[in-house]
């Protein structure tokens, strides 16, 4: 394997089987972890809440926050500049993200660590499936699409598309564009969005 090769494997964001293939790795071994050690189901919700909160800081603090360096349009800039082409998580993310996991297990509790990762995968699904399909919803007809786009052309503020839940708590929800009610603030992927308008259309998910 040439160093390009292993380039393109460690960074490229728009080859779908191999985001499958690496997320099923990580996946699989989390969630044989978390049975061997015992699964614990409170832990795995959390960790599924909890996604959206990790999308919004990851996507605001750090894609958006190195915008005027030089890692910028590899990270995410390219992703804005063509909104069409596939645009999933890269395998170094994973490599750099889940020794966290492993670490924790060992000075902690294995089941409780394991139990939130597999939540934590649940809600990186989620992300990744929603956003594979708010880029080919072409005529915008779901609320979660028009959301997104929103960012797209106002890059300073819908940060969380899996859930406007922490763009509203921290202040980046766009209230000229949107409206929302008690639903929009539950961190729950997708099913928030039922309490997302938007004042062109009035219109929900």
């Amino acid at each position: 394997m040439t160093l390009k090769t292993l380039q393109y494997w460690l960074y490229t964001s728009s080859n779908t089987p191999l985001f499958y293939m690496n997320f099923y790795l990580w996946f699989s071994l989390k969630l044989g972890l978390s049975l061997y050690y015992g699964i614990n189901v409170y832990l795995l919700v959390v960790g599924f809440m909890m996604w959206s909160f990790w999308e919004y800081t990851y996507h605001r603090f750090m894609m958006h926050g190195l915008k005027h360096t030089v890692y910028y349009y590899k990270l995410h800039g390219y992703h804005h500049s063509h909104p069409s082409k596939p645009a999933h998580i890269p395998l170094f993310q994973y490599i750099l993200v889940s020794p966290a996991f492993f670490v924790a297990a060992y000075w902690t509790n294995p089941s409780y660590v394991f139990s939130y990762a597999v939540g934590h995968m649940c809600g990186l699904y989620c992300f990744e499936t929603m956003h594979f399909a708010i880029h080919r919803d072409i005529d915008r007809k779901h609320i979660s699409s028009r959301y997104h786009m929103y960012h797209h052309a106002h890059s300073n503020t819908a940060f969380c598309f899996t859930t406007p839940c922490f763009d509203i708590l921290c202040g980046t929800f766009p209230k000229e564009a949107f409206a929302y009610n008690y639903l929009g603030v539950l961190p729950i992927p997708y099913f928030s969005f039922y309490g997302i308008t938007d004042h062109g259309s009035g219109t929900k998910n």
